[in-house]
């Protein structure tokens, strides 16, 4: 009777469960560099930050789950002295594109944007 009830239990919180992936784009005096980035129920693929970046932008998302709706957070890592010069390489090359299809941007499955 317990077992049953134990596999109950877990078949609910699998069906509840949420799935999340996330990316991290760097801003940097040449232009968004893309780097670490986790895909839904993988293991994180983690490369160093460009040791010139000023900001780091990491999205992050929320992809699955039958009560998990879902949601999207991002986190911003100011790296430089100065927030001229990070607005000024916003300006120069605006906000990073997440969820793009190219070789340099990792793509996130089940996310779009």
């Amino acid at each position: 009777m317990l077992d049953s009830i134990d596999g109950k239990l877990e078949a609910d919180a699998a069906a509840f469960a949420s799935g999340e992936a996330w990316i991290e784009a760097h801003l940097t005096p040449s232009g968004w560099v893309y780097g670490s980035y986790k895909e839904e129920n993988a293991h994180p693929v983690l490369i160093p930050p460009p040791g010139e970046s000023v900001l780091t932008v990491r999205r992050h998302y929320i992809v699955s789950g039958a009560a998990t709706p879902r949601r999207l957070s991002e986190i911003r890592t100011t790296r430089a002295d100065s927030a001229r010069e990070i607005i000024r390489l916003l300006e120069a090359y605006g906000e990073p594109h997440f969820n793009i299809r190219t070789r340099q941007v990792p793509r996130v499955p089940g996310v779009t944007f």
